[in-house]
């Protein structure tokens, strides 16, 4: 047997009565959960958007910083090739 034959067969058991005390309590406690369940999505939409905001800022302020210029010791850097053992094909 189902849940629903069950039911049908012994309606007895489950009264309308019995049913229906409880039912606006239920509807409060749900309306109360979607309630809640809105209210955490504004405070994570808030959030995203503060450390978006926040990141655009940081970056906007990165690019007004000059950029430095390329040092002089970068000839001693193993990019440069200047490397004794780069004329026998050995890059290090």
């Amino acid at each position: 047997m189902t849940d629903i034959d069950s039911l049908l067969a012994h309606p007895a058991e489950r009264s309308a009565d019995a049913q229906l005390d409880t039912l606006e309590q239920r509807v409060w406690q749900r309306v109360g959960l979607a309630e809640e369940r809105r209210h955490l999505g504004r405070i994570r939409t808030l959030a995203v958007t503060g450390a978006l905001l926040f990141g655009v800022i940081n970056g906007g302020f990165g690019l007004l910083v000059p950029a430095t210029p390329p040092s002089e010791i970068g000839v001693l850097t193993l990019a440069a090739g200047l490397s004794p053992l780069s004329g026998m094909g050995i890059v290090g």
